[in-house]
């Protein structure tokens, strides 16, 4: 098994025409890696020592920007680049009379910052950010697990940490979007809400992308005598998820949260009180991926081997006036510490 060959059977996991042989690809997956790994089910954890993920972390590394625009790619542009290339996406189609500015990290300890640009190019700077997979290669040699799910946890992970960065740098557009841009209110009002969709559609087709107890409260009423003045579907989407997922004619999008402090289950890394409205049309967030992927070792007690993926990212978001932002002033704040760079 030639180490072409096993990259070959990788990436027909991600297939879409072998979703119906989904059994017979992982398995050939799996008998792929111990022929080329030279190890079976009976090798002793010793002798993968040495061994890593280098040949099937190329693989994640194509399959990576793919499954993310999956996710993502109603708002996002994300686009990889070489280790040694500057990270600079050129802007096209750009409004001659409109003020063009951009948010990137700045140099204070992540803080993100507003920008002038003077021409039509949007520079990111990169950092290094780690993602746990907590599958390693025994468990891919023994196959109690797939690769299928070791991808799944790294893109799941990765843009969990994108999410963050996104909604940091949203944070600072809220001191530099117009007062038309911004409205606020205990609860949902719907015609203010409205108003600030209203001026990002005159930017493109607008999505709403917001934390679940937000989502949660966006219902789409009917002022009539008719009960329940609530559309079917939207009652069946609530029954099985818990919000709709188009507010009057504007696509929900739900983001991830996550716990901070499993004692006690009471800390969020988000405060889940704003809803970013962004244009779909010229994608405003703006996602790149430099280098290549690395694995590194994390030893356990018993013996067993964690491999944490690491990868370059950068996060930046082009400004037109044309973001909106709205606060329920109801939704209580996330927690503020040395743990939780995301709270606000």
């Amino acid at each position: 098994m030639t180490k072409n060959e096993l990259q070959t059977l990788c990436r027909g996991v991600f297939n879409k025409n072998n979703e119906a042989n989904f059994a017979d690809v992982n398995a050939a997956v799996l008998n792929g890696i111990r022929e080329f790994y030279n190890v079976d089910e009976n090798t002793k954890l010793s002798s993968l020592q040495g061994k890593n993920f280098s040949e099937i972390t190329e693989v994640i590394d194509e399959i990576l920007p793919q499954k993310m625009q999956e996710v993502m790619g109603q708002f996002a542009t994300i686009k990889s680049f070489a280790r040694n290339e500057e990270v600079k996406f050129v802007l096209k189609n750009v409004g001659q009379r409109r003020v063009m500015s951009g948010v990137v990290e700045g140099a204070r300890g992540g803080v993100y910052e507003a920008r002038r640009l003077d021409d039509k190019e949007l520079t990111i700077s990169c950092k290094i950010y780690t993602c746990g997979a907590y599958i390693t290669l025994e468990d891919l040699i023994l196959g109690t697990r797939t690769l299928q799910e070791l991808v799944n946890l790294i893109v799941d992970g990765l843009t969990q940490r994108i999410y963050g960065e996104v909604v940091k740098a949203l944070r600072g557009v809220q001191t530099n979007a117009p007062s038309a841009n911004v409205a606020s209110a205990a609860g949902i009002d719907g015609d203010a809400l409205t108003k600030v969709i209203r001026v990002v559609r005159g930017y493109g087709a607008p999505v709403i992308i917001c934390f679940e107890t937000l989502a949660a409260k966006l219902l789409n009423n009917v002022a009539t005598a008719v009960t329940p003045n609530v559309n079917a579907i939207d009652l069946e989407e609530i029954r099985n998820r818990g919000y709709v997922s188009i507010y009057h004619g504007t696509p929900v999008i739900v983001m991830p949260n996550y716990i901070l402090d499993e004692t006690t289950n009471a800390s969020w890394a988000f405060s889940e009180k704003d809803a970013f409205i962004l244009p779909t049309v010229g994608k405003p967030v703006y996602v790149a991926l430099k280098g290549d992927g690395y694995t590194t070792e994390f030893r356990q007690p018993s013996g067993s081997v964690e491999m944490n993926y690491h990868r370059m990212m950068g996060i930046g978001i082009l400004l037109y006036n044309n973001l909106g932002i709205y606060r329920d002033t109801d939704i209580v704040a996330a927690e503020a510490s040395d743990d939780n760079e995301y709270a606000y």
